[in-house]
């Protein structure tokens, strides 16, 4: 075990490990998982071990927030995405479904959620369930309200007819069965956006292409309810948000254009007479809203994404301005802007002023009253290149339509920003040695930086007509990058290529590469290599071979194809792959060392390709007219097949292992990983034992104490660790014929485990009478709960370490004449346990199931 990983597992387990000592909770009343349980109960609290390696989105993007109350509530995201608020945490919950999911409520008890693909589910037991929806596949249920237990409605958005919104649905939910509503007091072109639901028989709607009129329902009838009239400068669209506090009181955010009454010489805030807000308090009138941003004329679209209110008069809005030269966003807390964020809230939901949630799309918001923090993060980067150097070790470049141009690395848990340099490509030759290029049409800044394993220096400015898009380094002295040369004089681009050698990068044009940008490069060997684009203004591909002394064009095997990524394999064995923007084809092509074959696939706009062999690679895309998820492709048994994609466009792989790899693109970065399918509800994201309990899970050394719930703050048995460390040690579990301990038979169900831990030399029970009280000796006390310091005995003797005291005695209530003192000092020495404060162990205290979970895991990775 390396020292880096070892201190970082012991810093982690000094803070938190073992927080008191002492019990923490009551045992669980239900059954543990060393008792017995019915079938179903065991079936489900059991780990599924793993599933096969698949692509995880681990950085979705939230779309709804609902809060039951301050303790507990859900969010719901891209890549069916759901967790729950427990514990003061936000944890990961199992979800039935992969699609996006855009909305999520719950009332009395009863939750539901819904999203893309017609998605409905319901929350049942501990567990979401789909259900069938009488809407077409293609719709997408873009708000749900649940108003009653065992009644809800939802809309169904059927998207829209050539940028025109169709008329959507509105679907009810009776308690057995979802219906297609019939609203005949809803207009016809309404394109509804939400709903607000005071009780089921008084409701509102808005829709966000009407905005002159809401819709009330009231006693199984809808109606028109005229909104104020719209005045002169008020370039009302439609309402995108209601929130009815009470049956006399409710807010309506709108969508509109604004004009800015300022003259194109002077600056000055905006004085538009319309407003973003309407008030209802019996009837509609114009609310007082925050002022947008300074400009200089011209318009401004304005959009209120979400509205809540803890009290009379007063309210909460999430909104979206839009000044034709930048993109704000805001929390509004009545008519004054209370905090500016990254990106728009979507969703709003708590219990008081100072205590709500809002969902984002990076990341999950909480507003305190005075401050809006992230306090879970997200990852909604667009990327356009990422390179995995280990499991825990990468980088991404982002870029690419207005985004800036920066470089992310990820150390194990979270992609970070680099602020050091800009990168529109980059390379590595090892974790210490890489290079990035800078530099884009218009920009000032067009250089090439090293990465000397702890910063970027910026080492070589270039002109500012070289652009290069893609960089591979064979070795920390060789390397290449492939681009295009500007040449304003000639007004053309020639495909270009940089070499670095001898210290510098070395930059010249291609004979053959007129009117040509080289987006991909890929090198088998130091003497062969290969460079695949196409023409600027597209639809005529190219392709360059390097022979170990110069590049030189050979003939493409296509037409009418943008060629976006190659990989070599060997000289024999070469990939590419391309398409056409707005076709729903793309094209593999594979090099046998003497001709190009062409596979032609019913995908739009393949972009990247990976080969992890000759037998196993990936592909990916954007798919037709950049849709939300791009095409995703795996090479096995000798075809391309189809694969799910949990994520949006990718425009990159890497790999660090066949099953362990990476994909970016403008919804990513998404993992290829093999999952454990267990989860426990109660043990949140943020728990301290939260990554030891699943890995232990998953590898069916514990379980849970019922369906999905495993009582992390129980205390253990003696039996129950007797059971853990056997399974754990990984012993051949045996059944003797004559028991061992007198209190412990053949009939007790945890009868094998306790024999087994006890032939291994783990447990040996007590010897003396006075302490088998009415057992005869030797009795084990199975029922007994486990303390601390005969848990650090036991997981010494199981793991067979050697006893090690040194700079004991560590804690003043284990001295060195104590039963538990080699075994504490050892296990302490190790960085398995620690006290319960700088000078005690609280040896006779109860340790919970959390806490041995901790100390099983750190022993079983020692």
């Amino acid at each position: 075990m390396s020292s880096n990983r070892f201190n970082g597992l012991l810093a982690l387990f000094v803070i938190i490990l073992l927080l008191s000592g002492s019990s923490h909770a009551a045992a669980s009343s239900g059954p543990t998982s060393d008792q017995p349980a019915s079938p179903a109960s065991k079936q489900q609290s059991r780990p599924q071990v793993a599933d096969p390696p698949a692509w995880h989105n681990d950085y979705p993007s939230y779309n709804s927030v609902k809060m039951t109350s301050a303790t507990a509530g859900w969010v719901v995201g891209s890549s069916g995405t759901i967790k729950r608020y427990y514990n003061n945490n936000w944890g990961d919950y199992l979800s039935p479904v992969t699609n996006t999911l855009t909305t999520v409520d719950a009332h009395a008890g009863d939750t539901w959620a819904g999203g893309a693909d017609n998605t409905l589910i319901h929350l049942v037991g501990s567990d979401w369930v789909r259900f069938s929806s009488p809407a077409p596949l293609t719709v997408t249920i873009t708000n749900l309200k649940v108003v009653a237990a065992g009644e809800a409605w939802a809309i169904a958005d059927l998207g829209s007819d050539y940028g025109v919104a169709r008329p959507n649905l509105l679907l009810h939910f009776n308690g057995a069965s979802w219906a297609i509503a019939s609203t005949p007091g809803i207009s016809s072109t309404a394109h509804l956006s939400q709903m607000s639901w005071l009780s089921p028989t008084d409701g509102w709607a808005v829709a966000d292409n009407i905005g002159n009129v809401a819709f009330h329902y009231q006693s199984g009838t809808w109606t028109a309810a005229a909104l104020p009239p719209q005045a002169a400068g008020d370039y009302r669209q439609g309402a995108t948000s209601i929130y009815m506090r009470a049956a006399n009181e409710g807010w309506i955010g709108l969508y509109d254009s604004r004009i800015f009454l300022a003259n194109r010489t002077t600056l000055a805030p905006e004085l538009s007479p319309g407003s973003s807000i309407i008030h209802y308090t019996g009837t509609w009138t114009l609310a007082d809203t925050a002022a947008a941003p300074e400009g200089a004329g011209g318009y401004a679209t304005v959009s209120s994404n979400d509205l809540t209110s803890f009290a009379s008069n007063d309210y909460f809005a999430s909104q979206t301005f839009d000044n034709d030269s930048d993109l704000q966003y805001y929390l509004i807390h009545n008519s004054a802007v209370i905090s500016r964020t990254a990106t728009p809230m979507l969703s709003l939901s708590g219990v008081a002023a100072n205590d709500f949630w809002a969902a984002a799309c990076d990341g999950i918001y909480h507003w305190d009253g005075s401050n809006l923090s992230r306090v879970v993060a997200s990852g909604s980067t667009y990327g356009t290149k990422i390179q995995m150097l280990a499991a825990n070790d990468g980088w991404l470049a982002q870029g690419g339509y207005g985004n800036v141009h920066r470089l992310y690395h990820y150390t194990g848990t979270t992609w970070l920003p680099v602020t050091s340099t800009r990168a529109k490509t980059f390379a590595f030759a090892a974790p210490n040695d890489g290079w990035a290029y800078a530099g884009e049409v218009g920009s000032p800044d067009h250089y090439f930086s090293h990465y000397d394993g702890s910063t970027w220096h910026q080492t070589q400015v270039l002109t500012d007509r070289y652009l290069f898009d893609d960089m591979q380094m064979l070795t920390g002295t060789n390397g290449w990058a492939v681009g295009s040369y500007m040449d304003f004089n000639a007004k053309e681009d020639d495909a270009a290529v940089a070499h670095y050698s001898g210290g510098s990068w070395q930059v010249y044009t291609l004979t053959g590469g007129l009117n040509h940008v080289l987006k991909a490069v890929s090198f088998d060997s130091p003497t062969d290599g290969w460079a695949v684009g196409n023409c600027v203004y597209g639809g005529s591909p190219i392709i360059f071979h390097y022979n170990g002394t110069s590049w030189l064009e050979v003939s493409v095997p296509v037409t009418n194809t943008n060629l976006a990524a190659i990989y070599a394999v060997a000289p024999n064995d070469v990939w590419a792959v391309g398409g056409e923007y707005y076709a729903s084809t793309s094209m593999l092509l594979h090099w046998n060392g003497s001709d190009w074959t062409v596979t032609t696939v019913p995908l739009a706009r393949l972009n990247t390709i990976k080969m992890l062999s000759s037998t196993e690679g990936w592909a990916g895309g954007t798919g037709e007219y950049y849709a939300s998820a791009g095409p995703l492709l795996h090479y096995t048994g000798g075809s391309w097949q189809p694969v799910n994609n949990p994520g949006g466009s990718i425009y990159s792989l890497s790999f660090t292992s066949p099953t362990d790899g990476w994909a970016v693109g403008n919804a990513g970065p998404i993992h290829y990983y093999s999952q454990c399918l267990d989860y426990y509800a109660d043990v949140p994201a943020g728990y301290f034992a939260a990554g030891p309990i699943r890995y232990l899970s998953c590898a069916g050394i514990v379980a849970g104490t019922g369906n999905h719930i495993f009582s992390p703050n129980a205390n253990a048995t003696r039996a129950q660790f007797a059971k853990m460390i056997s399974l754990a040690r990984g012993w051949t579990i045996v059944n003797p014929t004559t028991p061992t301990f007198s209190d412990v038979p053949t009939s007790n169900f945890l009868y094998r485990y306790i024999e087994t831990a006890a032939v291994n030399g783990a447990v040996t029970g007590y010897a003396q009478a006075a302490q088998c009280g009415a057992a005869t000796p030797p009795c084990f006390k199975p029922n007994d709960q486990i303390s601390r310091g005969q848990t650090a005995i036991i997981v010494v003797r199981a793991f067979g370490w050697a006893t090690n005291v040194t700079g004991g005695p560590h804690f003043s209530d284990v001295p060195a004449s104590s039963f538990f003192y080699d075994a504490v000092e050892t296990a302490y020495n190790r960085g398995v346990v620690n006290g319960t404060d700088p000078s005690h162990f609280a040896p006779n205290s109860n340790v919970t199931r959390g806490q041995i979970s901790k100390m099983l895991y750190l022993g079983l990775i020692d």
